[in-house]
């Protein structure tokens, strides 16, 4: 069995999984978020994907507690101008 772990000043420590996510569109708001506790997987994979495919950067939450204020993004209003 394979454990990721980061080595530190003071020795080993684990590496931990994210437990949610941000997407930050192009035009660099919030434009998604997702808790991976309360999302399904399969859907969960959809959701990366769909905002991987739309430029979006992927900002992984490793607290417990996170929050985010989501709003919409302004790229397509920039191109109609």
């Amino acid at each position: 069995m394979f454990i990721n772990r980061l080595e530190t000043a003071e020795g080993w420590m684990m590496k931990h999984k994210p437990n949610g996510y941000i997407a930050i569109c192009q035009c660099g708001r919030t434009v998604g978020a997702m808790s991976l506790d309360r999302t399904e997987r399969k859907e969960a994979g959809q959701l990366l994907g769909q905002w991987i495919s739309d430029g979006c950067i992927l900002q992984p939450k490793f607290d417990c507690i996170w929050s985010a204020e989501v709003t919409s993004c302004v790229c397509d209003k920039k191109a109609a101008s």
